[in-house]
């Protein structure tokens, strides 16, 4: 937690403010405060610190995306690509954002130990498109990807992710889970379809 005190006097724990400081106990002091204190961050303060800037320009021109995540319901997963990542992307602007931004978000919590022992496992997302992942190499390898050949979370569990604000406590919950990978993944319409068949090897002729 993080500790300031202002010019004023007032001593300041997180986003709390100590009302009265060092009441005697047994084993030390006690600090009473008027907020609950909370170690979850938002997820663009998570972006920004971790130098996730390209992610954090996407999340905040798409508020509806951040209401998405917000909603109350089961703790979720996002992969999180590097600036390089984005970059890499050619005509990033035309695409989708919001879909985009849900195609990397999946719906329940997936721990990266649970994710090293996937063998090419199908997994929706918000954006109702399916991601594959394995873990049989020793890394966790997502496909499709916009640029080709598996993405690679590179951070597992990056930093308690904060999604869901409950109102009645003035608390974050901190059980959502961000995963860093170095390459963007593709859209459904993205992926070009499957080469067809090579036709059938026509019959040999009757021998003479």
């Amino acid at each position: 937690f993080k500790f300031t005190v202002e010019d004023s006097g007032i001593i300041a724990a997180n986003n709390a403010t100590v009302l009265v400081a060092d009441i005697p106990a047994s084993n030390g002091v006690i600090h009473i405060i008027d907020a609950v204190l909370s170690s979850c961050k938002p997820l663009s303060e998570v972006a920004a610190e971790n130098g996730l800037t390209a992610y954090l320009s996407a999340i905040e021109a798409n508020p509806s995306f951040l209401d998405l995540i917000s909603e109350a319901g089961p703790p979720k997963t996002l992969f999180v690509p590097t600036n390089d990542a984005f970059a890499a992307v050619p005509g990033l602007a035309d695409l989708d954002q919001d879909l985009l931004l849900e195609k990397h978000t999946v719906g329940n919590k997936l721990k990266y130990q649970n994710l090293l022992i996937t063998a090419d496992t199908r997994i929706n997302t918000l954006a109702d498109e399916f991601l594959t992942v394995d873990g049989r190499t020793g890394d966790v390898l997502v496909t499709p990807t916009v640029a080709g050949g598996p993405s690679t979370v590179i951070t597992a569990e990056l930093a308690p992710f904060a999604g869901h604000y409950l109102e009645d406590v003035g608390l974050f919950t901190c059980a959502d889970v961000i995963h860093v990978v170095d390459k963007v993944f593709a859209l459904d319409a993205q992926v070009p379809p499957p080469s067809p068949p090579p036709p059938p090897a026509s019959p040999s002729p009757p021998p003479p």
